[in-house]
């Protein structure tokens, strides 16, 4: 996918406050807010062992479209599971770009029901949807939008929960009439300390508290999966354990990959359709048409259907998360999944070893004594001759201390924010200022170099080795090498290069 025109306009000099001085307190509007999103339609989905999908009852506002809906909610898969959660957008209109943001809640009575008669095996999803285009003067923060519908999911498990057919639909007729009719929403940077059970359900059930998931999921190709996000790239997740995990897991990447106000204000204005990933959540072979169409720039979804891994002008890169495997990220370039023509995309040895500075930090293992999963160097891209040598000779010439400075500067961002004491939210919204740390340095590394080039503005912008180091990359990496590149023409439209070429891996 094209990147966006740009303007020839060089970015200034940035200086990059610490975590300190622009506090995680300012990314609060992914937490939850005490006014609960007004709602647009509610709705009845069924599948019938005969007849299929069926949407089974609805009632939404006139200019709603339900479209499709039914599949959107029971995503294929759930007959495996007796209940689950699904986030998932859907278009206004019929082909239109304005979204609708919608949560469904899945419950069958596989265990009641007797096994050997599919007739009384029942399976429903009860959901909503949210128009947030109604409520944009509230909406400061593009992303806040993004978790509407997680306030009422306890709500809806329970009324479904003890919902049966005879009691025909007046309780969800009732429930779309108590909470359809809200005239604004509250700032996304309500206070903490609401008393409201749906700010408290939605505080249970916000995304951002699987952050830890993402980070034990991937591994150390959390990372590569994050720069892939940063470039804005279509990003599809398959076999998560479940489909509230990967709708989970899309949040959290579309979150870490926000670009700090401080660097947007900076950029060209025709970067605005890159400020933010999308999130599309759970996606189906319903959507492959739509999804073929839309307007986005780069998403961040999931799939229970293997078949969109085979749709390659779908998606850039598949994440695809095995049970008893290391996860892979695939390009959408490999023939088909699993296929041998192109390898999996693998971590840097810088991403390893920031990944072990996380777990250390975060106690994601929770014995201190415990030894890394084999898997995280599996996934990590081998330590080169070339690396070595100059690494050794490095550490020789600075006694060490290269090395010790380089461990700082990777862990920056988490020495100044981590605390032992801090709340579930707490911890997440710590997680999201080091990833907001580490982006806030290479692209200040970028706009320096391109503010100090000295060529004309149609010349190849050059970065030294050097600089790529201390960006925090990994100048022993060709992917880093690509990353770079590929980041100076996706956000700053201009050409380069590291070094020589890309090919000459010299050392620094």
């Amino acid at each position: 996918m094209s990147s966006p025109s740009h303007t020839k306009t060089p970015p200034r000099i940035v200086t990059t406050p610490s975590i300190k001085q622009s506090s995680v307190r300012a990314y609060y509007p992914v937490t939850p807010s005490s006014q609960p999103t007004p709602l647009c339609a509610v709705f009845l989905a069924q599948f019938n062992v005969h007849t299929g999908y069926e949407l089974k009852w609805s009632k939404a506002l006139d200019d709603v479209s339900l479209k499709g809906v039914e599949y959107k909610a029971l995503p294929s898969g759930l007959h495996a599971v007796e209940k689950d959660v699904i986030s998932f957008v859907q278009p206004k209109t019929p082909g239109g770009d304005e979204l609708l943001y919608g949560v469904s809640v899945f419950r069958q009575n596989k265990d009641t029901a007797r096994l050997d008669d599919r007739e009384t095996v029942k399976m429903f999803s009860l959901g909503v949807l949210m128009d947030v285009s109604k409520h944009k003067t509230s909406m400061s923060w593009k992303p806040s939008s993004y978790s509407c519908g997680l306030e009422y999911i306890e709500q809806l498990s329970g009324m479904l929960a003890s919902w049966d057919e005879e009691d025909g639909m007046g309780v969800f007729e009732k429930f779309f009439e108590d909470n359809s009719k809200a005239e604004y929403l509250f700032s996304p940077r309500t206070p903490k300390g609401s008393s409201s059970k749906k700010s408290q359900s939605q505080k249970r059930h916000h995304y951002l508290l699987k952050s830890d998931a993402l980070l034990r999921d991937l591994g150390p190709l959390v990372f590569t999966v994050w720069k892939a996000s940063i470039l804005r790239k279509r990003i599809l997740i398959f076999d998560a354990g479940s489909v509230e995990e990967s709708c989970a897991l899309s949040y959290c990447l579309s979150i870490l990959s926000t670009i700090p106000h401080e660097i947007l204000t900076l950029l060209p204005d025709e970067t605005k359709p890159l400020h933010y990933l999308q999130p599309l959540y759970s996606l189906g072979v319903n959507d492959i048409d739509w999804l073929s169409k839309v307007p986005f720039t780069g998403f961040t979804g999931s799939s229970t259907d293997e078949i969109l891994m085979y749709k390659k002008q779908l998606y850039d890169i598949a994440v695809v998360l095995g049970k008893n495997e290391p996860p892979k990220v695939l390009p959408s370039e490999a023939l088909a999944p699993g296929a041998t023509n192109i390898e999996p995309l693998k971590a840097t040895q810088r991403d390893l070893k920031r990944f072990n500075i996380i777990v250390r930090e975060f106690e994601l293992q929770k014995d201190p004594s415990e030894i890394s999963p084999s898997w995280w160097v599996d996934v990590t891209e081998r330590i080169t001759f070339r690396q070595m040598a100059w690494s050794g000779l490095y550490w020789w010439a600075s006694a060490g201390e290269k090395e010790r400075l380089e461990d700082e500067e990777d862990a920056e961002g988490l020495t100044e924010v981590a605390d032992v004491n801090a709340d579930d939210v707490e911890r997440a919204l710590y997680i999201v200022g080091y990833f907001q740390s580490i982006t806030r340095r290479i692209f200040r590394g970028v706009m320096d170099v391109i503010s100090n080039h000295e060529g004309g503005e149609d010349d190849i912008i050059t970065f030294e080795f050097a600089e790529v180091n201390e960006m925090g990359l990994d100048p022993y990496s060709n992917e880093d090498l690509r990353f770079v590149v590929d980041l100076v023409k996706c956000w700053f439209g201009r050409d380069a290069k590291v070094g020589s070429s890309l090919a000459n891996l010299c050392c620094m």
